[in-house]
């Protein structure tokens, strides 16, 4: 079967299950808890005051960019290995980088400057990865605990838990999660980066006029 037989297969297509049930349905399910809780319905508005701040602590379009971002800075590191400026002896992924250079020095025998970054770009793309989602993590902790007090939502859920049962707590959580979370940060963060590794694979090498990814199977399949 082939998935890219049309173009749903890029941008994909809405499907209301994704998304969880509907806003109303919610609501409703979230008065029926206010209503069991009484007097300590309170409880329920704080908890989704909080959950509903933590949802927009951080935008998708935030993590997007921030993952491109992350892509033009090992651009730049990989001019500064080729070039070897030195300062790239700064950058906390500078190991990785060197000893992927010295298992490709090939890269260094092509012309053009703009390939050799491509090309080493490419060969470190899969390593900066998990490098650039750990540290993405820590940004958006760090905005979650600008914006809200995660403990505060924790103690929330057990207290409401107690008094209404904890199963119409998780029915609540995962429609929350269903219907405000629909795009997690950290693949929309990694999108963001591979949508600027995809720039290098089908830019081309003015000596050769092949393309990066053309060129990097071809250093697979000659080894």
């Amino acid at each position: 079967m082939n998935i890219f037989e049309s173009n749903e297969g890029f941008s994909g297509r809405f499907d209301p299950h994704c998304a969880g049930s509907t806003l109303q349905s919610l609501f409703v399910l979230a008065g029926d808890i206010r209503v069991k809780l009484g007097k300590q319905g309170y409880l329920l508005d704080s908890y989704l005051s909080l959950f509903l701040e933590g949802a927009n602590a951080m935008l998708a379009y935030e993590a997007a960019e921030c993952g491109f971002d992350r892509g033009g800075e090992l651009r730049s590191l990989c001019f500064d290995m080729i070039d070897r400026t030195k300062e790239e002896k700064d950058h906390p992924f500078y190991d990785t980088a060197l000893g992927m250079l010295i298992a490709n020095m090939d890269i260094l025998h092509f012309q053009e400057r703009q390939t050799k970054m491509n090309l080493l770009y490419v060969s470190l793309s899969d390593e900066f990865l998990p490098y650039a989602v750990k540290y993405f993590l820590r940004e958006a902790e760090g905005k979650l605990g600008d914006a809200f007090d995660i403990q505060k939502l924790i103690d929330f859920y057990k207290r409401i838990s107690e008094a209404v049962g904890e199963h119409m707590m998780e029915t609540l959580n995962l429609r929350l999660k269903q219907r405000f979370l629909i795009a997690p940060l950290v693949p929309v963060f990694a999108q963001g980066l591979t949508n600027d590794l995809l720039y290098c694979l089908t830019s081309r090498d003015s000596e050769t006029n092949r393309q990066i990814f053309q060129m990097a199977i071809d250093a697979i399949v000659d080894k």
